[in-house]
């Protein structure tokens, strides 16, 4: 920040000032008849409007500074806000563009200042697990893991519907959720609705003791780098609605893990068009959208047993677009669960064992849950059968009675009525070796479901599995030829 006023300051000689300002007639190319400019070049000739800093320099450049009334599009918090009211955006389509513009800038101006990303794996990758022969893999959406009483944010950002409204509960929440994941005693953890690297390394540090073993691993999701993460379209309605997800979610999927992973965690790029061929969601459009899937990562493990021997795991950690039985999104999710199924075909080709874990945000026809509620979508079709033998759901091992991962207060009372506000929306899918290899899988209920739990709307998903008894001879010898 110091930086940038020193440069100001300097750029500050060439100013010109001029009653027809930026402010007046906008940013635009330059003009020969005007005494001073208003374009990009205008630093190089020397021939600026004095207006020309507070009004036509991103949000990057002049930084997240306080409000300021020469400006039409803040970059400070505020500008997130006035996007929710009608009467702050206007009815001109100017108008709105340049809130959109300015939501955008100033997410990308606190993720450059204060987001951490840890994507990069170590040069000797280590296993740090006590016990080698055995695995235990845990998928656990933390519901809105943000703080940022470390990051100089100011006052509290925790966009969308999250229960932590101050600095003070947030991090009661996350203290809450360390000392709870620290009696999960997993190898590899899959986090879901986390800000940013730093907040799995303050849940590491929050674990005390158990919590040494543990290495923070993540890559942004583009809800969280280019605001793209939902319908490419032409109109400014949209271009408002997509630059908002980057601050109405930001959520990320990330890892804690006591083995480093061998490749770097990567995402998909791809777009698909929905609704795909086939799709039984309901969802009707005369137009040809598309949709990314906005959060997820691929990385690649090396898994050594007791006895020695070792095979390689590719994990795809991921969550899913909201709502199962919403047309539009329904169609989405099934799009998204493509992007991914097409990413998996190189770790296929390579006889590498899959795992996709994460909040699908949906139901698995062979797997009911708890609410017996079933899908509208085929993800888990396209899913399952990326691979051959088809990809097994370890939710299977949990009595339906106990099968769900979700509470939901429908009727806003509460408390936790039963069935009717549970769901089964998080899932681990394995390859049959691994799933030939579970020794026990369960849905954690170990807190309970009111308004003001400092833990999570979510429940862990846990399996266990025992390496040693999948690494048989024969299997060794098959996935030793189809990784040479």
């Amino acid at each position: 920040m110091k930086r940038g006023l020193l440069l100001w300051a300097f750029l500050g000689l060439w100013l010109v000032s001029g009653q027809d300002g930026c402010s007046n007639r906008g940013c635009v190319a330059y003009d020969s008849k005007k005494g001073c400019q208003c374009d990009s070049s205008c630093t190089s000739r020397r021939d600026c409007c004095s207006d020309y800093q507070s009004i036509c320099l991103s949000c990057a450049e002049v930084g997240c500074q306080t409000d300021n009334p020469n400006r039409g599009c803040q970059c400070n918090k505020d500008c997130m806000y006035s996007i929710f009211y009608i009467s702050a955006c206007g009815t001109n389509k100017k108008r709105n563009e340049s809130f959109s513009i300015c939501i955008y800038e100033y997410a990308t101006c606190i993720k450059g200042k204060n987001l951490v990303e840890c994507a990069t794996v170590p040069s000797s990758p280590q296993d740090r697990r006590t016990d080698k022969s055995k695995l235990r893999m845990v998928e656990y959406n933390m519901e809105w893991l943000f703080t940022n009483y470390s990051h100089s944010m100011g006052s509290m950002i925790c966009p969308g519907e999250c229960e932590w409204t101050n600095n003070s509960v947030a991090k009661e929440h996350l203290e809450e959720l360390a000392q709870y994941i620290a009696t999960l005693d997993a190898d590899i953890i899959v986090a879901v609705e986390v800000s940013d690297c730093w907040i799995l390394s303050e849940l590491i540090s929050q674990m005390g003791s158990a919590g040494k073993a543990y290495r923070p691993y993540l890559k942004f999701g583009i809800d969280t780098s280019t605001g793209n993460c939902v319908d490419m379209s032409p109109f400014f309605f949209i271009h408002i609605n997509v630059y908002l997800l980057y601050v109405v979610t930001g959520q990320n999927v990330g890892l804690l893990t006591k083995i480093d992973p061998v490749e770097d965690l990567t995402r998909s790029s791809q777009m698909n068009s929905y609704p795909i061929s086939g799709s039984k969601c309901g969802y009707q459009t005369s137009s040809s959208p598309t949709t990314s899937c906005s959060k997820h990562f691929r990385t690649r493990f090396q898994i050594d047993s007791l006895n020695g021997q070792s095979f390689f795991l590719t994990l795809f950690g991921l969550h899913f677009i909201a709502y199962p039985t919403t047309a539009d999104r329904c169609a989405k999710r099934e799009a998204q669960a493509w992007i991914i199924r097409n990413y998996a075909s190189q770790a296929i080709a390579n006889g590498d064992q899959i795992i996709v874990i994460g909040d699908f945000n949906d139901f698995d026809d062979q797997n009911i849950g708890a609410d017996s509620a079933t899908p509208t979508s085929q993800v888990f079709k396209i899913l399952r059968e990326m691979t051959s033998p088809n990809l097994q759901n370890v939710n299977g091992w949990i009595p339906q009675t106990q099968r769900y991962s979700n509470w939901y207060d429908k009727n806003s009372n509460c408390k936790d009525d039963g069935d009717k506000e549970h769901s089964l929306i998080d899932h681990i899918l394995v390859s049959n070796d691994l799933f030939s290899s579970l020794t026990n899988v369960q849905a954690l209920h170990e807190y309970p479901g009111v308004c003001g739990s400092l833990y999570s709307d979510h429940y862990p998903i846990v399996a266990d599995f025992d390496l040693d008894a999948m690494i048989s001879d024969n299997w060794i010898q098959d996935f030793t030829l189809s990784n040479q």
